[in-house]
């Protein structure tokens, strides 16, 4: 007779490193996880849709980090996080590392961690974010479309690109985008034409703002080709403060 196969219940808690989307398979991914979170407001508590880890993944974490690939493209954060903060966070005494593709030590451009939809919140705590390229479009990590709100606390974002002639390397700020890194790293990210690291796009009648408090910047670049617009921050009209943060060999 036919298989019948058992629709698996919604769920914030990560049971499965592998980058799958299949609703029928019983565990949950945290690409499955994320969009849960978009479409389900009962999973929340106190306004923060907090991604869990089951405690068996911990086996399999190497040197303290989880590794997660994300393999499928874009996560998207989508409408149910513009009521709701996205928390992602390691569990106690681990940190998690987020890989994009590679072949070999190349980056290849395969889709960024995360594309926020408009209003749509995150924070992310203890993380790496590395090697991540959109297959087209500015951003290589984060792509915030605009009047978003991302909190980064002990994040390092490292290795992630655009090609030439799009903008920041790691994370692309949409107008009226909130963004405050605290006790984080931008390292050798690349941003095509300009934002070597962060590319924040505002108007001087815009609510958006970014902070970098206690930040190290560490050799992020744009192409050498171009204009070299802002190998750290490119920030246009848009309103920056740095607080305790270096700027180390940016170009």
């Amino acid at each position: 007779g036919a298989v019948q196969y058992d629709q698996e219940t919604p769920s914030l808690t990560v049971t499965m490193l592998e980058d799958l989307d299949c609703p029928v398979d019983g565990e949950i991914s945290f690409r499955e996880a994320v969009q849960y979170a978009s479409r389900y407001a009962d999973l929340a508590t106190d306004g923060k849709a907090r991604i869990a880890f089951s405690p068996a993944l911990a086996a399999q974490a190497v040197y303290g980090n989880l590794q997660i690939p994300v393999t499928g493209g874009d996560i998207a954060l989508g409408s149910q996080l513009t009521a709701d903060t996205l928390v992602v966070a390691p569990p106690e005494g681990l940190r998690l590392v987020f890989c994009g593709q590679t072949n070999g030590s190349a980056r290849v451009a395969a889709g960024r961690l995360f594309k926020l939809d408009v209003g749509a919140k995150l924070e992310l705590h203890d993380l790496d974010v590395v090697n991540f390229q959109p297959v087209y479009g500015s951003g290589g990590a984060l792509y915030l479309t605009g009047n978003n709100s991302v909190v980064a606390s002990n994040v390092c974002f490292r290795g992630n690109g655009v090609t030439r002639f799009e903008a920041g390397g790691a994370i692309y700020a949409g107008a009226g985008s909130t963004l405050k890194t605290y006790g984080s790293a931008f390292d050798g990210n690349e941003g095509g034409c300009c934002g070597g690291a962060v590319y924040f796009e505002d108007s001087a009648t815009s609510t958006g703002w970014a902070l970098f408090e206690r930040t190290t910047f560490y050799l992020n670049s744009t192409e050498s080709a171009l204009d070299h617009e802002g190998g750290t921050v490119y920030a246009g009209n848009g309103r920056v403060v740095f607080a305790n943060t270096s700027l180390i060999r940016n170009i």
